[in-house]
């Protein structure tokens, strides 16, 4: 696959968890959602990474260490630095109930998910820009 293929992938495999996102507020399943726009973001950002080095990025997908390494936080706003650093705690290895953040509301749910969408839009901007 060249590096191109590569990035298509990444992004559409984050396109379908924002789907799913906003397909688990709309029924009302909150438990996941952080996750799963953790995930997102994170997969995102792979792909950011292919873009920028051209080369797999680590292993372990942590978003504080692959936005330190792309240099990520220079390029967003106030608002979206927090936001992005505000999902870790929904990341996998979190996943042990003292770790996870307080039960999410349809209220709380709705704010990742336009939190999420709008680092989303940015993210898919900066790996369209030539």
């Amino acid at each position: 696959m060249d590096i191109k293929e590569i990035i298509k992938y990444w992004v559409s495999l984050a396109e379908y968890d924002l789907a799913s996102a906003k397909s688990m507020h709309s029924a009302g399943i909150y438990i996941n959602l952080g996750n799963t726009c953790f995930q997102l973001i994170e997969k995102l950002l792979v792909g950011y990474y292919w873009k920028i080095v051209q080369d797999e990025p680590p292993f372990d997908y942590n978003l504080s260490i692959l936005s330190r390494e792309l240099s990520l936080k220079d390029k967003l706003t106030a608002e979206q630095k927090d936001f992005l650093d505000s999902l870790e705690p929904f990341s996998r290895r979190s996943r042990n109930p003292e770790a996870q953040p307080s039960s999410l509301t349809k209220e709380k749910s709705l704010e990742i998910i336009a939190g999420t969408e709008d680092l989303y839009k940015k993210i898919l901007q900066l790996i369209n820009q030539d």
